[in-house]
């Protein structure tokens, strides 16, 4: 997706007349901005007359210049006018909202898909207050494995950049990456060095701690070829993508190896791992319906805010099992709940699954589709199962999503009742 630059989003006319007497001043290739001010009354219907019939993302603006509303359309003109038409608001936020609007701006883009990764961008950016938003949403972590170089590192990272690398996420939490990357490194040994190592050329003269107790390779010092260690990277994404069979295979036959070869200590190190593997496979049985990739969504609301519960299945098992919270939901139907969820996060993944399983539909969900399957360069569907093993894990994430809703509740009122107290 192209980056479009702070300046770019203009503020008034005044401040930038380029940009609205000559649009191709900024670029052809660059999206055409527009930002109007609205005083009510007759102004309003000439303002809504200059919006383009294209695609794009608008943010509505209140007198004091603050972001309300950020929302992406297929055809602007249409969509920002629908806001201020003669029919009634579809519900008392969106009615509160305009109510307050005192300027529009606008941001055309390309295409469809481009104006739902905008729109998520400025939610984040903004966070207007009439707009569904993922709490505390700073950029969730993910596992990243730098592919690109030509001794891979796997670490963490709250930045999804097409430099090569793999992407393994989004986590709910940094805890939730280091305990991944923990398991990591205790059955794989890869570095966790940040040095510059090119292939065929030695870096250091010792090498650290790690590779004497065999938790890393060497290849700063050159034990290791390059794709002896990419081996080695290539299993572990193996293990990410659910594939930890064949892993816990080979550890059983290196550690039966080492116990008739009378190698103790080294049988002892791939037992370990092994145990590691096998309860990781343990872990994740409970979701072996399908070899499919599946992602199961279940989702809890209470007041103005919502808990969204996401398993993600791959290969037959559950890889991981992350709970979000929604804010600004009051007044939000559970479908526009749902749908605005699924793009924020999907929009923070480098590529979704080929099938997203979800209690109920969600709202624009044909363009929803579009947006998945643009995202991962084929079809993805979204499916509200009706019975069957699909049904019953659907039903399980809710269950998941009420309980850690509750909790999170409960820590809230109870950390209110403290700062009370100490008042």
């Amino acid at each position: 997706m192209p980056s479009w630059p702070r300046a770019w989003l203009c503020r008034s006319r005044r401040q930038c007349p380029p940009c609205h007497s000559r649009p191709e001043a900024h670029g052809a290739d660059r999206p055409r901005i527009g930002s109007m001010t609205l005083d009510r009354a007759p102004h309003l219907r000439a303002v809504l007359r200059q919006l383009p019939a294209a695609p794009g993302v608008y943010l509505m603006k209140g007198a004091d210049g603050r972001v309300l509303y950020v929302g992406k359309a297929d055809l602007l003109r249409s969509r920002v006018r629908s806001y201020f038409g003669a029919a009634p608001a579809p519900d008392a936020r969106i009615a509160r909202m305009a109510s307050e609007v005192a300027a529009i701006e606008y941001i055309v883009t390309d295409t469809v898909s481009e104006a739902y990764l905008l729109e998520c961008n400025l939610i984040k950016e903004h966070r207007p207050r009439y707009n569904i938003r993922l709490r505390d949403d700073k950029s969730y972590p993910f596992v990243k494995i730098t592919l690109g170089e030509d001794f891979p590192r796997i670490v963490r990272t709250r930045k999804l950049v097409r430099d090569g690398s793999r992407y393994f996420g989004p986590y709910a939490s940094a805890s939730s990456v280091d305990e991944t990357l923990k398991l990591l490194r205790r059955i794989f040994p890869f570095r966790t060095c940040d040095l510059d190592i090119p292939e065929g050329k030695r870096v250091l003269e010792r090498p650290c701690l790690l590779y004497f107790i065999k938790r890393c390779q060497g290849p700063c010092i050159g034990e290791i070829e390059k794709a002896s260690y990419r081996a080695t990277i290539d299993r572990v994404v193996d293990f990410l993508d659910g594939r930890q069979e064949p892993i816990r295979d080979e550890l059983r036959a290196e550690m039966d190896d080492h116990a008739d070869a009378l190698r103790y200590e080294q049988a002892a190190i791939a037992r370990d791992k092994l145990r590691a593997v096998e309860r990781t496979i343990e872990q994740q049985k409970m979701a072996a319906f399908s070899r499919a990739e599946h992602d199961v969504v279940g989702m809890a609301r209470e007041e103005e805010e919502a808990g969204l519960q996401v398993f993600s299945i791959r290969n037959g098992k559950m890889i991981g099992r992350e709970h979000f919270i929604v804010e600004g939901a009051r007044d939000v139907t559970d479908g526009e709940v749902l749908g605005s969820f699924l793009q924020q996060y999907y929009a923070a993944t480098e590529r979704p699954p080929r099938e997203v399983l979800v209690p109920l539909a969600p709202a624009d969900s044909g363009a929803l589709s579009a947006f998945l399957t643009d995202r991962r360069g084929s079809a993805v569907a979204l499916r509200v199962p009706e019975r069957g093993e699909k049904r019953r894990m659907v039903a399980l994430a809710t269950q998941n999503a009420v309980e850690s809703l509750s909790r999170e509740r409960a820590e809230w009122l109870t950390d209110a009742a403290k700062r009370d107290a100490a008042l």
